[in-house]
C-alpha cells in the first residue's frame, strides 16, 4: 500500500511592497514569494497577527492584501493556504506608533 502519494511545497514569502504602514487601514500590500496557492480563495494573510481586510490572489508568486489596524513595532507576515501550509517572513512589516496631535 502507498502511505504518501504526493506532497506540496510550503509557501515561501520573499518580500512585500510596503514595509512600514500607518496605524490604520492602508493602501494594498503586495506580497511576493513562491508556492502562494494555486487559485483564488485559497490564501489568507495575517499582518502583525491581525487578519487582513481583504486578500486577493494573483499568482503562485504574488498576493495582495489590505492591512487592518496594527500595533507599533516590527512584525511578521503569515501566509496560509487552504491546505493549511504556512509561510512566514519575520520583521517584514512595521506600523507607526500612534501619536496625539491635540487635546481638547
Amino acid at each position: 500500500s502507498l502511505s504518501v502519494v504526493f506532497t506540496y511545497n510550503h509557501p515561501e514569502i520573499d518580500s512585500s511592497t510596503i514595509t512600514n504602514l500607518p496605524n490604520q487601514p492602508s493602501d494594498p500590500v503586495t506580497i511576493f514569494g513562491a508556492n502562494l496557492a494555486t487559485y483564488q480563495n485559497t490564501a489568507r494573510v495575517r499582518l502583525a497577527g491581525t487578519s487582513t481586510q481583504a486578500t486577493t490572489w494573483y499568482s503562485d508568486t504574488s498576493t495582495r492584501c489590505r492591512s487592518s489596524f496594527g500595533i507599533s513595532g516590527s512584525h511578521l507576515i503569515v501566509f496560509t493556504t487552504a491546505r493549511a501550509s504556512i509561510g512566514t517572513l519575520t520583521n517584514a512589516v512595521s506600523y507607526d506608533a500612534p501619536s496625539v496631535h491635540s487635546l481638547r
